[in-house]
């Protein structure tokens, strides 16, 4: 959310696409706007409010009319891979050793005291993923120990339409927030991987991206590491000093320039939970499990792995203990095997303890999946009736209060997959175990399976319409 001081007006925005506007004062909203899911970040920047979107990495520009003015996304860079991806010019890297580094997941963005627009995101390298020891890393992330990152950290510098990358300075995964002093000359960003803030000189952010390795200037740069767990947040006070805000402890440190630290303790309890912890810990491989999944959910992309192909990220938020069994083909049998495949091996996060295999299921369950979209309740009935029919045959499959019956079947799209839970599915583009269907409505074609994926063929453009709105609804 953002306060607009000249309208004295309080903008919200939502993960289900409403931008709302309401009195600071209290009372009714005075204006809803219906953009696109998966809202994050407000600026108020003169006439105009700036939202992102937290998995795309867009940022939206929308006019005091409500107009969507502009739409821009960070630039597509280069990394190069060093032993991860095969022989140069397969797996994803190209024949001078070069791959891809996306945007995707934009964690905060914030402005600077210039009136630029500065966006904190990871970045998914285009490259082919081992289910090895390691497998998941391999590459060049630019964050000094993390180069084997292929979700590394990325800042962009966002100004109107013109979008500048930054070269890498940040080290250690999740960069899940950033503040800057009222100069501009120093700012400070949550590393959640690393449990650390980095602190770093503001000058680091004239540095264009130049597509090569390394951290930066890494002598740009301090860390704070508290020892109170993850942080989450961070800001600076009028005199320059950093505040830290601790879930875990719960407490707020300060940091003021060139004195010793102090600790707030704040009301409430010891907030420590092993799964969560276990979750948002950095590995071997600079990423966490929160990288591929943010806030327990997932990052929108789709990998290529060196075993089997292309995946689309799993969404774990809603009811992950009463869906077993896991992954697209149902491989993983139970959350315990999961860990041991995916964390400690293919994330090469070592050994799982007792205690944090009976938490990270429990921490898991807690996370409520997406929130449904109602923006037309009459289609959205339609839509339900033809989703329960005999006729489409939809609730062979997709029955029961997760909206799956965790069979491993064959819908026409080439293998056997297990049939995930529809529930929170209209944030989950895109689509398909291979996200070949961009929305819910490429969903219906080819792309989809045909008629073994329901029976869909006969329904009109219209009958298809409701069905995706009752679908977004869920």
């Amino acid at each position: 959310m953002a306060y607009d001081a000249a309208n004295d007006s309080i903008y919200v925005a939502c993960t289900t696409g409403e931008l709302i506007t309401l009195p600071a004062a209290g009372g009714a909203a005075t204006r809803t706007l219906h953009l696109d899911r998966d809202l994050r970040d407000v600026i108020v920047q003169g006439t105009n409010i700036l939202v992102s979107r937290f998995r795309t990495a867009e940022l939206l520009t929308i006019d005091a009319t409500g107009a969507v003015t502009t739409r821009v996304k960070p630039l597509l860079v280069h990394r190069f891979d060093f032993g991860g991806g095969g022989d140069f010019g397969g797996g994803g890297v190209g024949s001078d050793g070069r791959i891809e580094a996306k945007a995707a997941v934009a964690w905060k963005t914030t402005a600077l005291p210039n009136g630029q627009i500065l966006m904190v995101h990871q970045r998914q390298l285009s490259k082919m993923l081992s289910t090895s020891h390691g497998g998941y890393g391999g590459g060049c992330g630019g964050g000094g120990e993390d180069d084997s990152s292929p979700a590394p950290d990325g800042l962009s510098i966002i100004q109107g339409s013109t979008v500048r990358a930054v070269a890498p300075v940040l080290k250690g995964a999740l960069p899940v927030d950033v503040a800057v002093n009222t100069a501009g000359t120093e700012l400070a960003f949550v590393t959640a991987g690393k449990k650390q803030i980095q602190v770093v000189q503001g000058v680091a952010l004239s540095r264009d991206d130049d597509d090569q390795c390394g951290g930066g200037d890494m002598s740009l740069s301090r860390s704070i590491d508290d020892q109170l767990g993850s942080p989450t947040s961070v800001g600076y006070t009028s005199d320059n000093s950093i505040v830290v805000f601790y879930p875990e402890a719960p407490a707020l440190v300060v940091h003021p320039a060139g004195q010793a630290a102090r600790t707030i303790t704040l009301p409430g309890d010891f907030g420590y939970d092993a799964g969560r912890a276990l979750f948002h810990s950095q590995t071997g491989v600079g990423i966490a499990c929160a990288s591929c999944h943010p806030e327990g959910r997932e990052d929108g992309l789709v990998w290529d792995f060196q075993s089997f192909g292309q995946r689309r990220t799993q969404n774990l938020s809603g009811h992950i203990l009463d869906r077993a069994p896991y992954h697209w083909t149902g491989d993983e049998t139970d959350l315990p095997k999961l860990m041991q495949d995916v964390f400690s091996v293919r994330m090469a996060g070592g050994d799982v303890t007792r205690s944090q295999k009976l938490s990270l299921g429990p921490w898991l369950d807690r996370l409520a999946p997406p929130a449904g979209l109602v923006s037309d309740a009459a289609a959205v009935a339609r839509g339900k009736d033809l989703f329960d029919s005999q006729a489409t045959a939809c609730t062979t499959c997709h029955n029961g209060a997760l909206l799956t019956n965790h069979q491993i079947v064959n819908v026409g799209t080439g293998a056997m997959f297990k049939v995930p839970s529809l529930l929170g599915v209209g944030s989950r583009a895109p689509f398909m175990h291979d996200g070949t269907a961009p929305t819910l409505l490429a969903r219906f074609g080819p792309a989809g399976g045909g008629d073994a994926h329901g029976h869909t063929s006969q329904l009109s453009a219209a009958d298809v319409t409701d069905l995706i709105a009752y679908l977004e609804s869920l």
